[in-house]
């Protein structure tokens, strides 16, 4: 009989997740059986022997934070074939496993903490992980570089102090998504219960904001959608796409952000 695991690593062990934080997020989601029984602690003890079954749906990144990305990317019909690209706030790193995915050749991966990235993705060869990393405070190794498209997931930051640091690392023509995560922008104020946002006239507001801050930097709104999923504390996110070439646009921010209340 092989030696006792944890329940999330032999998830891992077993191929049937990328990474350990998936595993324990899809163990506390009651996505996991252990011997036909639902099982909700990630340091459940298991062996070989045990039968272990995940019954959510396949993972197709290491992180859930791919399936945002990806839905920016069909939504506003994007390529990033052949792309470099740079992930701000990479996290685990689903932005990142995702834009290899779609056909990037390398990935700048910044991260402020350490220890997150997954290790799949620590040692592909077409990813440049820098951890530790304030994204207002690149090495010259990347500020150095003119990228073809960035997206950034970024957390208890606003997106306004950090989008000065980003859009002039775009090539003339290059693109970006932004998360945008309004727990971050709306203020103290328009914060419920469990760090939410709630009401939606505050979405609007940050949106808004988001909006025209970003035409003062020279870079141009080309769509806007709202995040598939929800983000770790129940917020509704959006999906900012941007290009650095003018173009006439502006969202109807009100209806998006009803659409996604009505839908999320």
């Amino acid at each position: 009989m092989s030696e006792p695991q944890r329940l999330d690593i032999m998830l891992v062990s077993l191929g049937i997740f990328k990474s350990r934080e998936t595993a324990k997020r899809a163990i506390l989601a009651s996505s996991v059986k252990v011997n036909g029984k639902i099982q909700e602690k990630p340091a459940y003890s298991v062996t070989e022997s045990d039968m272990i079954e995940y019954i959510g749906e396949p993972q197709a990144y290491v992180s859930r934070g791919g399936l945002k990305l990806k839905r920016a990317i069909d939504y506003f019909g994007l390529s990033l074939k052949g792309y470099t690209c740079l992930d701000a706030g990479a996290s685990t790193g689903g932005f990142t496993d995702c834009m290899l995915q779609e056909g990037a050749r390398e990935v700048y991966a910044v991260e402020g903490g350490r220890g997150q990235l997954d290790a799949s993705l620590i040692n592909h060869p077409a990813v440049h992980s820098y951890e530790k990393t304030d994204v207002r405070a690149m090495p010259r190794e990347i500020t150095d570089i003119s990228f073809d498209f960035l997206a950034s997931d970024l957390s208890f930051i606003s997106l306004t102090m950090v989008m000065p640091y980003l859009f002039p690392l775009l090539k003339e023509d290059g693109k970006g998504v932004l998360l945008v995560k309004p727990e971050f922008e709306a203020g103290r104020e328009a914060i419920g219960k469990n760090g939410v946002v709630k009401n939606p006239r505050d979405h609007v507001r940050v949106l808004n904001h988001i909006l025209s801050e970003v035409r003062k930097l020279n870079v141009f709104p080309a769509g806007l959608t709202y995040s598939p999923i929800k983000g770790g504390s129940g917020n509704i996110e959006f999906l900012l796409y941007l290009t650095k070439r003018p173009i006439d646009y502006y969202p109807d921010v009100k209806e998006i952000v009803d659409q996604a209340f009505s839908i999320l």
